[in-house]
């Protein structure tokens, strides 16, 4: 009986998570995110919800004159504060955190 009911969980689980996707590919083609999700998507380590996780964060790149400051803005440059925390990356920001993803997954080779 238990293993029917963790049967069960997993198709819903496997359903949703097929639905999550395609809802988020039909937003990502829509005209006002499709150009900026398929630039970023040419980024090795970059899919879909990344790009839209990251163009929905940042709002307009054009905001950031520089690589360094948008950078600075996802967490990623070494501040000159030297605080408690170990790393420069603040965890509680959802842009760290992707960015972080894109550089585990540009490191990783892809097989």
């Amino acid at each position: 009986m238990y293993y029917a009911g963790v049967l069960i969980a997993l198709s819903i689980y496997s359903w949703s998570h097929k639905e999550l996707d395609k809802q988020i590919n039909e937003i990502a083609v829509q005209e006002r995110y499709k150009d900026e999700i398929s630039s970023l998507r040419c980024l090795n380590g970059v899919g879909t919800l990344t790009a839209l996780a990251l163009r929905c964060e940042v709002g307009d790149f054009r905001r950031f004159s520089t690589a360094r400051s948008f950078m600075a803005f996802l967490g990623l440059v070494p501040s000159e504060h030297y605080g408690i925390s170990p790393s420069p990356v603040d965890d509680s920001a959802p842009s760290a955190v992707v960015a972080t993803d894109i550089g585990f997954d540009y490191e990783t080779p892809q097989r």
